[in-house]
């Protein structure tokens, strides 16, 4: 059989596309990916074929690549995880309202459109689903426009999102209730990274009523020109901000200032430029919305931004089905169902072309697996690195090669598939990060499934607000258990079962099923990080084979040989 070809977007450093080609059924030919490194790691582990490799997936248009569109719409195959941003008030605290990422998604569906192949698989977050991931309805989009949407029956709902609250200051409620009645709604003053960041921390200052200082010298520059912008913008709109505007010339001239005087009025102030940021960037993205002012005792005046909002994945499952044709599954899936050492849950929509598919469809992501009866676990990933010690060097890549004798006495359910079956028995990337003395005590601290919360006070001194740690920070696998969701283990300083140390670049890897063939480059905190996005080979690789299934084609490896110690054995004892 002729291997089908994937199109990989969106493809991090190649964990869905490599569950795929573990069953030796699809072969990848393009793959897109924005991050230079992971796209590095990418083709460091497809470096004997021939792969078109696009960066900028908004500039890529598949069915005008020639290599792409001479290949038959029945062996083409589309996989990828587009970033989806949850739409929460954390977007409002940061300057920005809705996630640019979010167009992403689109940019999937487009790609589909484009190139209308035999299957896709879409994955993302397993809260996709939720209230908080959505989409708004657009003036020119034609795929997001009001019309479109009641078309294919997509549910509507109409809401108001609070924009802004002035709740003192009256002389800058009176010259808002001026641009709202005008409709003439001025640019906001400060948009660069660098002075928003400014109006935060000074934002943070008063509210926890702390010195706001400044260290840099080009934070005195910064400050000493945001007073000049900000006097023309008070004269060139009437209105008062003397108070704002002192406060960033002491900061210039000082550095410091412990004291404020009006802080209603620089309040005031912030929040002004942070709603017209927002407006700005609602006309930006094209977004149809109106705005509205109230004013009540409570919250004074608010402004809000009436729109029309639509769940992503109603809008995904009815254009995938009614517009362009797709018997579709989707559900959220446990990775540790398919031999996965974590309790990873992602959601995926499975869909398959009707036009080049006969007879009934019986389209289903797959169950958990049948012969796994109990969950992988730590142990099984990595118990039988334990006696290598890895490197802190930062591009230390020396591979090596575990003694069948070894892997045989870790008793891992796992051995096998990590170390065979791929060409080599080759463990890279076994490198860590050097842990400094308080790491190092706080790791002494902590027993297996312990975490950051289970130290003792004085350990916990230098974090700002202990109640918002996380419970994964300095978090202790258990080696009797599947490992919590990996995400970049190196920022949240997990730690190994029984050795005071961090997790190595490749015991990340394992967690997450990656074979020990499959080598990661780019400096170490962008390989753990490439390793916390991806998804998991095998647990790709068991929707695959439950995609080869319903496409009625051979797979020439089976996951339930690959993932047992047990033939590991039985190659020694001959």
């Amino acid at each position: 059989m002729d291997k089908l070809k994937i199109i990989d977007l969106f493809a991090g450093a190649g964990g869905l596309s490599n569950g795929f080609e573990q069953t030796e059924s699809f072969e990848v030919v393009c793959a897109v990916e924005l991050n230079g490194e992971a796209l590095e790691t990418y083709q460091e582990n497809h470096k004997e074929k021939s792969i078109l490799y696009r960066q900028d997936i908004t500039t890529f248009f598949p069915s005008k690549e020639e290599e792409l569109a001479k290949i038959p719409k029945n062996e083409l195959v589309v996989v990828g995880g587009p970033p989806c941003q949850g739409f929460s008030n954390a977007n409002r605290q940061k300057n920005y309202l809705l996630s640019g990422n979010n167009k992403l998604v689109r940019e999937f569906v487009r790609v589909i459109r484009d190139l209308k192949p035999v299957a896709f698989l879409m994955e993302n977050v397993k809260t996709m689903n939720s209230d908080k991931h959505k989409f708004f309805a657009t003036k020119n989009g034609k795929d997001t426009k009001l019309l479109f949407l009641k078309q294919y029956g997509i549910e509507i709902v109409k809401e108001e999102i609070v924009l802004a609250k002035f709740r003192g200051f009256p002389l800058i409620k009176k010259k808002i209730k001026e641009f709202y009645e005008s409709g003439n709604w001025p640019k906001p003053l400060f948009h660069s990274n660098e002075m928003l960041s400014k109006l935060r921390m000074i934002e943070r200052s008063i509210k926890y009523k702390k010195t706001i200082s400044i260290n840099k010298k080009t934070d005195h520059l910064i400050f000493n020109q945001m007073a000049k912008q900000l006097i023309e913008y008070a004269n060139k709109y009437d209105i008062n901000f003397e108070s704002s505007i002192n406060l960033f010339i002491e900061l210039s001239k000082k550095g410091k200032v412990k004291s404020l005087e009006n802080t209603d009025e620089i309040i005031a102030f912030i929040e002004l430029n942070r709603l017209l940021l927002f407006i700005l960037e609602l006309n930006a993205e094209d977004i149809d919305f109106t705005i509205i002012a109230e004013e009540n005792l409570i919250d004074g005046l608010e402004i809000k931004a009436v729109v029309s909002s639509f769940n992503v994945v109603d809008y995904l499952l009815k254009v995938f089905d009614k517009e362009l044709g797709y018997e579709v599954d989707s559900n959220v899936l446990t990775a540790s169902n398919y031999g996965v050492p974590q309790e990873r849950k992602r959601f995926m929509i499975m869909g398959i072309n009707r036009e080049h598919i006969n007879g009934l469809l019986n389209v289903e992501l797959p169950k958990k697996l049948r012969f796994i009866k109990e969950p992988t676990t730590v142990y099984d990933a990595i118990y039988s690195l334990k006696n290598y010690k890895p490197s802190d060097k930062t591009l230390d890549n020396d591979s090596f090669d575990i003694p069948l004798e070894v892997r045989i006495k870790s008793k891992s359910k796992l051995e096998k598939y990590y170390t065979s079956g791929f060409k080599e028995f080759n463990v890279s990337n076994h490198v860590t990060t050097e842990s400094r003395k308080t790491s190092l005590k706080r790791f002494e601290q902590l027993e297996e499934g312990q975490n950051f919360h289970n130290l003792p006070d004085n350990l916990k001194s230098n974090y700002t607000d202990v109640s918002r740690t996380q419970n994964t920070v300095y978090l202790r696998l258990k080696y009797d258990q599947p490992s919590r969701t990996v995400v970049n283990v190196r920022k949240s300083m997990w730690i190994h079962p029984e050795i005071n140390r961090a997790l190595s670049i490749r015991e990340a890897a394992r967690l997450q099923s990656f074979p020990d063939s499959f080598v990661f480059k780019g400096k170490k905190d962008s390989q753990y990080q490439q390793i916390g996005n991806a998804v998991p080979p095998l647990m790709a690789r068991a929707v695959a084979e439950a995609m080869l299934k319903i496409l009625k084609k051979e797979k020439k490896r089976n996951i339930e040989e690959d993932l047992f110690v047990k033939e590991i054995v039985h190659s020694l004892q001959k």
